[in-house]
C-alpha cells in the first residue's frame, strides 16, 4: 500500500508538471495503473520511464485530464 501511494505521488507530481496544471483524480488513478502494468511486464525501466510512459499511454487512451 506505502508503495502504491509512494507511486501515485510521484506520478500525480510528473502528469501535473507535463501539463502545467492539476489533473483529475481519475486521470492520475488511470495513469498508475499503467504505470503498475508497465512496471511489472518491463521491471528493467527506470521510475521515471515507467511514469514517462504511463502518461503517455494514459493521454493515448483518450483520458480527459
Amino acid at each position: 500500500m506505502n508503495a502504491d501511494k509512494h507511486l501515485s505521488t510521484k506520478v500525480k507530481k510528473a502528469f501535473e508538471e507535463f501539463a502545467g496544471r492539476k489533473i483529475r483524480n481519475k486521470a492520475i488513478e488511470v495513469a498508475v495503473r499503467h504505470a503498475q502494468n508497465i512496471q511489472g511486464a518491463n521491471p528493467s525501466l527506470t521510475i521515471e520511464e515507467v511514469i514517462d510512459q504511463a502518461i503517455m499511454k494514459t493521454i493515448k487512451d483518450g483520458m480527459v485530464f
